[in-house]
């Protein structure tokens, strides 16, 4: 027999009111309840009308509703008519934080109390409510609410701050000065002090004050906080002494409080006490000499005169090099004699040199030997483009030096590089995926032992994916190549000038595992 739609209703009321209902827990009968100021709910008091009421007045009504009758009322209006909406019911555990009073049902009804207790072995927080009752919540129940919330909040910064003080021995490389110093609790003006030196290698540390030089061993244990660091001096003046102390980063440096002749270690970062001292250092700037770069071009089939701008501008802003350039006038077919090249020493006083030159019917091996062997004894390079297809002696000796071997190109069209190494230092701040300008790529037939490819390109004609950045051993030199670079548009991209700078800096040795310049190599821009 099909159940009344009334009756249906009255249940589907009371099975909600039992899901949120916690067990042993009785609702407090609506004749017990308070009335409402404002809502009409005193006799003596008239009904308003919503309508009439300041919007603040509304929106307390609808508050006070919410948390009385246990339902959330949804105040919907635009300002001159407002409707009170009820919506679906949410109830809550008693046990939740915030727990509502629970007051004494009518006469002829059996009163049961909450159950406010976990088991006795759960562990939990202690939590005072209204009537005086002592609720214990176990700390699962916790989770999402804003104690919790709090809690993580305050333990979170705890560790961050922990882990930003903390100092290791890659945070103690360096040079080191005096940026501030404490003795006896006085500060230190002795222009000769202030003017020491301490550099850190490893677990070694090199003192310098004037005439006077102290070499020692750091033995630092992070285990404390803050970190303990010791000094054990193993040549100078005080050989055998131990020097004891605390030491946490400060700002871009790091303090140390130490004690001086075998004292007791410092609690403290203070300069308080007999042979106490508290220095704060900062890193000695690094002025390095500039690279010197040599920038070979000219040859057929490219803007060589703009590239030269393109270039030099272009690695300078992210690599500190200064440059020289060799192109040879008139030199613009397949074969020249660059002249630089006549003198068996040309590359002695430069740090790198670019090749970008394109001579492919240059084939004479001793000319080629002229070219490679200043490389094969340490000098840096980077080729470019179509330096790949140059200098073809029957010796292959060109191709030894670059890292691989091209003979040819397909048509020109767009097509995406892909890295291929990108935990390499020069890739670290290469895209996963660039889509190139309209290029040239080239066709490579085969790749050295010695050479790594770092990028790809697919090759819609030869159906396979291109090497067109790479990274070569050649004797005691590093290599790094790129088949990129054909129009001057791309070479303008600053992707593409990104990656020739980080590889210019790798060859130099000037690039540091996280893929920026070594200090004093960064670029002017």
């Amino acid at each position: 027999m099909p159940v009344p739609r009334r009756q249906w209703r009255r249940e589907r009321r009371l099975r909600r009111r039992r899901q949120f209902q916690p067990a042993g827990v009785s609702r407090p009968h609506r004749s017990r309840r308070q009335p409402i100021q404002g809502t009409g709910a005193d006799p003596t008091q008239p009904t308003p009308d919503p309508n009439q009421l300041p919007t603040r007045k509304r929106e307390q009504i609808a508050v006070e509703l919410s948390r009385r009758v246990r339902r959330s009322v949804r105040l919907r209006g635009d300002g001159n008519r407002c409707v009170w909406q009820p919506v679906r019911r949410v109830g809550r555990r008693a046990d939740a934080p915030g727990g509502r009073e629970f007051r004494t049902p009518p006469a002829g009804r059996a009163r049961r109390e909450p159950v406010l207790s976990p088991r006795p072995e759960t562990q939990g927080t202690l939590s005072p409510s209204k009537t005086g009752v002592v609720a214990r919540r176990p700390l699962s129940q916790l989770r999402g609410t804003p104690a919790m919330k709090r809690i993580v909040l305050l333990l979170s910064i705890g560790l961050l701050a922990g882990r930003a003080l903390a100092l290791s021995l890659p945070d103690l490389a360096g040079t080191w000065l005096f940026s501030a110093l404490e003795s006896n609790g006085s500060a230190v003006n002795d222009d000769n002090i202030l003017s020491a030196e301490m550099e850190i290698r490893g677990d070694t540390y090199t003192f310098h004050a004037g005439d006077n030089t102290a070499k020692g061993t750091v033995k630092l244990d992070a285990s404390h906080t803050p970190a303990w660091l010791d000094l054990v001096e193993t040549e100078g003046q005080n050989v055998g002494n131990t020097v004891t102390g605390i030491a946490e980063r400060a700002g871009a440096g790091w303090r140390y409080a130490a004690s001086l002749g075998g004292g007791s270690r410092p609690e403290k970062f203070s300069s308080e006490g007999e042979g106490v001292f508290l220095a704060v250092y900062k890193k000695k700037a690094v002025v390095a000499k500039p690279l010197r770069g040599l920038l070979i071009t000219g040859g057929c089939c490219h803007d060589y005169p703009g590239q030269i701008a393109i270039l030099t501008n272009g690695i300078s802003q992210r690599a500190n090099v200064v440059w020289d350039v060799v192109m040879d006038p008139g030199a613009t077919g397949t074969q020249h004699r660059i002249s630089v090249y006549e003198t068996r020493d040309w590359a002695a006083k430069y740090d790198v040199v670019v090749h970008n030159e394109c001579f492919a019917d240059e084939k004479d091996a001793e000319w080629l030997e002229r070219i490679v062997k200043p490389h094969r004894d340490g000098v840096p390079a980077v080729v470019i483009h179509c330096a790949m297809h140059c200098y073809r002696a029957p010796t292959n000796e060109w191709f030894r030096f670059v890292g691989l071997t091209s003979r040819g190109h397909g048509s020109h069209f767009d097509y995406a590089m892909t890295n291929v190494a990108p935990r390499h230092p020069i890739m670290l701040g290469f895209p996963a995926t660039w889509h190139t300008p309209k290029e040239e790529l080239y066709n490579i037939t085969s790749i050295e032992p010695s050479a790594t490819p770092l990028a790809t390109g697919w090759s819609p004609e030869t159906k396979k994916a291109e090497v067109n950045v790479w990274v070569n051993t050649y004797g005691k030199t590093r290599v790094f190549g790129t088949t990129v670079g054909h129009y001057n548009n791309t070479m303008r991209e600053p992707i593409y000038l990104d990656l020739v700078g980080r590889g210019l800096l790798w060859a130099c040795g000037k690039l540091s595992e996280d893929g920026k310049p070594a200090p004093g190599y960064e670029g002017k821009p």
